[in-house]
């Protein structure tokens, strides 16, 4: 038998936990396990009861939504987050920012009670999404059988609540990382073929962005989008001055002259791209240190810079800024890869936390 998805549910406004419980409840399949009234408790409850999904408001006294979702990182609890809440729409900063945090997903809270209802079927089928996304990220591995147990599952059978969704136990001494929500990827010489192989890798539900600059003529980036996006059913894209940056979404630096950083939009509704003039007008591509230095500065410690197989040392600088900033900094390993001149000046000035092969690479940031 199936088990039910366990819901728990938070927010400071006791008539809107009663509205959003009534609606979750109502629904063949999810079950609320608890509500709380403020962040400190819902930790608390997530300890304690173990629930698939949170569903939880942004502005809560004692813990706000962004230390929640920290400290539930922090210790490694099992769940997914899903953010319903008034502080801005999908395009806005604070959505971004959550998205940056860790949360499944963001669902911008009607303006009133009375059109809570507007909502209702967002809410239920992002639980059910979220709860995949927990399982794929946290799959429960079966316990040996008690003796004289009937009910406990043979040893190495994925229970039912997770073969489902299609999880699978990870392999012992593979822990569970964060997923990373903002990876720039810079190479060249062979770096297309390492980057089909990572993003084949990712999942359909990827909830991420990934940056790629590659640091080779127009044409050739061009032709590398053609090989990377028929290896993934993830959007892909080139980037444009600019144009708002999406989550779930690759995209591609075009060689056309300028550099592109990312920025804070004018209108205050999110993150976009800015072409900028090359440090260098006689550069030959476009500058991946700049990319990276601005990704890690908007998300600090919710990014990841990745070298794969390439020449020369752009990236270098930038991967160490998004170390100092508290984000993540990973490379292609040797057996892999084409060319290694840029892994090599990277490992050389210490500011690589892993070498990873290709597949690992797409572990590690989804």
């Amino acid at each position: 038998m199936t088990e039910n998805i366990l819901v728990l549910i938070a927010d400071d406004s006791s008539l809107m936990r009663r509205i959003l419980s009534g609606i979750v409840s109502k629904q063949e399949g999810l079950e609320v396990v608890g509500e709380a009234i403020n962040g400190k408790i819902c930790l608390e409850m997530i300890e304690s009861l173990k629930p698939d999904v949170v569903l939880m408001d942004l502005n809560m006294p004692e813990l706000d939504g962004f230390a929640v979702m920290e400290r539930a990182s922090e210790k490694k609890m099992p769940t997914s987050v899903l953010i319903l809440s008034a502080a801005g729409d999908r395009e806005s900063e604070e959505a971004q920012r959550v998205l940056a945090s860790g949360a499944f997903d963001f669902i911008p809270k009607p303006g009133s009670l009375l059109s809570i209802g507007n909502v209702e079927s967002e809410i239920l089928e992002k639980i059910g999404k979220a709860h995949q996304d927990r399982c794929r990220r946290f799959p429960k591995v079966p316990q040996p059988p008690t003796p004289g147990s009937v009910d406990s599952p043979p040893v190495g059978r994925v229970p039912e609540s997770a073969s489902a969704t299609g999880a699978q136990p990870l392999p012992a001494g593979v822990p569970v990382k964060k997923r990373a929500t903002f990876t720039i990827i810079a190479g060249s010489s062979g770096g297309p073929e390492a980057i089909q192989n990572i993003v084949s890798a990712l999942p359909e539900e990827f909830r991420g962005v990934v940056i790629i600059v590659l640091r080779l003529p127009g044409v050739f980036v061009e032709h590398a989008r053609s090989l990377i996006e028929p290896k993934t059913r993830i959007k892909t894209t080139m980037v444009a001055d600019g144009a708002p940056v999406r989550p779930g979404t690759i995209y591609l630096v075009p060689n056309v002259g300028d550099d592109f950083v990312l920025q804070k939009s004018t209108s205050g509704r999110g993150i976009c791209f800015k072409g900028v003039p090359r440090t260098d007008p006689g550069e030959a591509a476009p500058s991946a240190n700049r990319m990276m230095a601005s990704a890690g500065a908007l998300f600090r410690g919710n990014c990841v810079g990745m070298l794969v197989s390439g020449t020369g040392d752009d990236g270098v600088q930038g991967l160490k800024r998004i170390k100092e900033l508290g984000g993540r900094t990973l490379v292609q390993d040797s057996a892999s890869s084409t060319a290694r001149q840029l892994a090599l000046a990277a490992l050389g000035a210490g500011v690589v936390d892993k070498e990873l092969s290709p597949q690992n690479l797409a572990g590690a940031i989804s």
